[in-house]
C-alpha cells in the first residue's frame, strides 16, 4: 500500500525546474531576463530549466526574493506559487559572501 502511495506520489510530483518554467512562464518574461534577474548566463539558466544543473542555495533564495515565490512551491511543491503581503517572513536573511584568498 506505501509502495503504490509513493509511486503515485513520484508520478504526480512536479520536479523543481519543471517548476520553474511554470513560474517564468506565469511571469511572462524569457529564460534570459531570469537569468540576468539572478545573474546567471542564458545558457546556465537554460541547463537549470531543462534538469541538467541546478541553481545554488544562494540563486534559489534569490530568485524568490525577487520574484516574491515561495520557497516552500519552489522546492517542494507546497502552497501558493506566491508570497502574499501577510505571508512575508519578519526576519530577513542577509547571505553573506566571503572569499578567501
Amino acid at each position: 500500500m506505501v509502495f503504490i502511495f509513493s509511486l503515485v506520489y513520484y508520478i504526480t510530483m512536479q520536479k523543481e525546474y519543471e517548476r520553474l518554467i511554470e513560474l517564468r512562464e506565469t511571469l511572462g518574461i524569457t529564460q534570459s531576463e531570469m537569468a540576468k534577474g539572478i545573474g546567471v548566463s542564458k545558457q546556465y539558466f537554460s541547463r537549470v530549466e531543462k534538469g541538467k544543473t541546478e541553481l545554488s542555495k544562494h540563486k534559489v533564495i534569490e530568485l524568490c526574493s525577487k520574484y516574491q515565490v515561495s520557497l516552500n512551491w519552489l522546492l517542494k511543491d507546497i502552497g501558493n506559487v506566491f508570497i502574499k503581503d501577510g505571508d512575508k517572513p519578519r526576519v530577513r536573511v542577509k547571505i553573506l559572501q566571503i572569499t578567501v584568498g
